[in-house]
């Protein structure tokens, strides 16, 4: 090749292909100068030689047994002073002890989180160990800001500030609040049990943000 030729090759853009052990990887020479014609084709053969490089897998999440999720809502619900009865009964009337359930408002799970509140929470609403702690936690938030599980029931169906505005329970949780109650043999202004461990009411006041903070709604079961 004469002096001139590689000149001329030297000024011309090049792009070349390789593999490796990591798979498609692009080789970009641009020494003389920058092309964005060869920087869009680079793009479209990444997409195309690569696409698992870019595709989300989502977490697989564990699929549990009725048995194995009634251990966690037992353990749960001890864990933060929630009366199993009550307990039991939010998660059938909620989910139906399904763990991939959703409602029509989006909330997810065996306890129906919504997304905003278990962010608030910091649990993942798919995974069920974590929907159920966080849930059972949000209601032990709630009966503590209310004091009266009607009234927790109520926030945790149609969000504290409902209850705040009615003064009470909301006309559209009125019947989902007495089925629970009904079911559990519980009475309105049944005290809270104490946390079954220290490690349980220290979780409760370490994460004891505002209600307000992952106000949630959802539909009347």
């Amino acid at each position: 090749m004469s002096p001139s030729n590689r000149r001329d090759a030297k000024r011309t853009n090049t792009l070349g292909v390789r593999t490796s052990q990591f798979g498609v990887q692009l080789q970009m020479r641009f020494p003389a100068r920058r092309s964005a014609g060869a920087l869009v084709l680079a793009l479209a053969l990444i997409f195309a030689l690569q696409p698992s490089a870019f595709a989300h897998t989502p977490p697989k999440v564990p699929k549990l047994s009725k048995q194995q999720l009634i251990a966690l809502v037992d353990k749960y619900a001890a864990k933060y002073g929630i009366p199993r009865s009550i307990a039991h009964n939010l998660v059938e009337i909620e989910s139906g002890w399904r763990q991939n359930a959703r409602s029509y408002r989006g909330a997810r799970g065996i306890m129906q989180l919504m997304p905003r509140t278990a962010r608030g929470l910091r649990v993942n609403y798919r995974d069920p160990r974590q929907n159920i702690e966080g849930g059972m936690r949000y209601l032990r938030i709630l009966y503590d800001q209310f004091r009266r599980w009607d009234l927790a029931l109520a926030a945790y169906h149609s969000g504290p500030r409902n209850v705040i505005r009615f003064n009470g329970v909301p006309p559209k949780s009125r019947k989902y609040v007495a089925r629970i109650l009904r079911k559990s043999g519980t009475t309105a202004s049944a005290k809270g049990q104490a946390a079954s461990t220290a490690v349980g009411k220290a979780s409760v006041a370490a994460k004891a943000p505002s209600p307000a903070a992952f106000e949630r709604r959802q539909h009347v079961t």
